[in-house]
């Protein structure tokens, strides 16, 4: 079978999306339906900051909710503008250099700048996988993959935060899968300098993504070395060193964070306060001491929400995480199509392909990549319940890191177990 070039095809395929992508941005009026709620915070402060400068407050997000108030009464209510504190600021400042440069009146010009970077991200990834994927044959099957599942894709044009996060993990498994690949990994500074750069890049968006981000360097390892990693020390090394540099970028962007709310409050108690009582309601619902200098109140309209928060601590988890796996088959999962069923697919055929192969190591392949990848997509939800269960639809895009890993295992090892058959039959 040919090799395709890795670079062309990434190329040619990120442009394919960006393309696509652009073109349904720009003839899409108002906010994506993946996250109308975050946008139109983002588009509000965009406003803010080209109204009042960039320095105001700080650099921080000045919001006022009025697209949510006129579209959802009875949800989060704010009486007057208020300081937003608890997010990274760079997808607000993104947004008002994109209405400093296009103007306000149309939402859809604002969607130029996530496009540019996400696409960017996305052809890392692509990169990496066609670097590992070398025969046409099992880059056409990646190919269809991908596609199938548009939640890899159609995002690139929103310029919420978790749509960053989303390539940016992605981009991160594009370094990831060429170092891992190899019979024996053997790491240098500049793949730790990267681990902590998109760290540092995902947390400058959001926080939502550490786990997953954390976890990766072990799931792609387990990717390819299944149960050697549970013997192989220098390998449990690589993959746990990567995991401390995101960790570490993750730590920058917070601290910067920390710096910028205390210079807003003039105070480094009053700002650790604010973020340790955020971080309390985040985790548990309690909103005691929460924007306790900005008088911003919260409403929480969902009952099951209500109901979930009020259940204990262990079984309010359970209940959320059964929720989680409900959501994945909903229809309204943020207007994307079914994704467990194809994870569903995919485990059972990385089961088949075990037995049909009587390769014990693609099963622990199989097994430990599946283990590890739904516990980092898992982690961020039962931590932090609040946010899981106000946040439903976007922590579940978490779970496609599960989706795109087992499809790059099955490919993987459908495509030896063909070779070898090729392999023994007779001239």
């Amino acid at each position: 079978m040919r090799e395709g070039n890795p670079f062309i095809l990434a190329l040619a395929l990120t442009f394919l999306f960006f393309i696509s992508n652009a073109f349904i941005a720009l003839n899409t009026p108002g906010y994506s339906r993946f996250d109308e709620f975050t946008e139109s915070l983002i588009h509000d402060s965009a406003i803010g900051y080209v109204s009042h400068g960039f320095v105001h407050d700080a650099g921080l997000p000045v919001i006022s909710d009025q697209w949510i108030k006129a579209n959802f009464p009875h949800g989060r209510i704010a009486d007057t503008e208020h300081i937003y504190l608890h997010s990274p600021c760079l997808p607000y400042w993104l947004a008002g250099l994109g209405v400093r440069l296009f103007g306000a009146s149309d939402v859809r010009w604002l969607r130029v700048i996530p496009v540019a970077i996400n696409s960017l991200l996305l052809f890392v990834f692509f990169q990496g996988v066609f670097s590992v994927l070398t025969d046409r044959r099992r880059q056409l099957w990646f190919i269809i993959c991908f596609t199938a599942i548009p939640m890899g894709w159609v995002m690139l044009s929103d310029f919420s935060p978790n749509a960053y996060a989303h390539y940016i993990l992605l981009a991160l498994v594009g370094v990831l899968l060429p170092l891992f690949h190899a019979g024996q990994p053997a790491s240098s500074r500049s793949h730790f300098a990267v681990a902590g750069f998109y760290g540092f890049l995902a947390a400058c968006f959001t926080w939502d993504y550490f786990f997953v981000m954390l976890m990766a360097p072990l799931a792609v390892a387990c990717l390819y070395h299944g149960e050697r990693i549970l013997r192989d020390n220098e390998l449990q090394r690589l993959a746990f060193n990567l995991s401390a540099f995101v960790a570490a970028g993750f730590a920058l962007a917070q601290s910067l964070h920390l710096l910028e709310v205390t210079a807003y409050y003039g105070s480094i108690s009053h700002a650790v306060t604010e973020l340790a009582n955020v971080g309390r309601y985040r985790a548990t619902g309690n909103a005691a001491g929460y924007h306790f200098l900005t008088g911003l109140t919260v409403n929480k309209p969902c009952s099951y929400c209500n109901y979930i928060l009020k259940l204990g601590p262990l079984s309010g988890r359970l209940v959320l995480a059964w929720h989680y796996l409900i959501s994945l088959t909903a229809s309204d999962f943020g207007g994307q199509p079914v994704l467990v069923l194809p994870v569903v697919a995919y485990l059972i055929a990385g089961a088949v392909l075990a037995g049909v192969c009587s390769d014990r190591n693609i099963l622990y392949r199989f097994l430990a990549l599946a283990l590890v990848s739904m516990v980092a997509c898992f982690l961020w939800p039962m931590i932090m319940e609040d946010h899981g269960v106000a946040h439903t639809r976007l922590i579940a895009r978490h779970f496609y890191v599960v989706y795109i890993l087992l499809a790059l295992l099955v490919i993987d090892g459908i495509s030896g177990h063909l070779k070898a058959k090729d392999a023994a039959r007779p001239f």
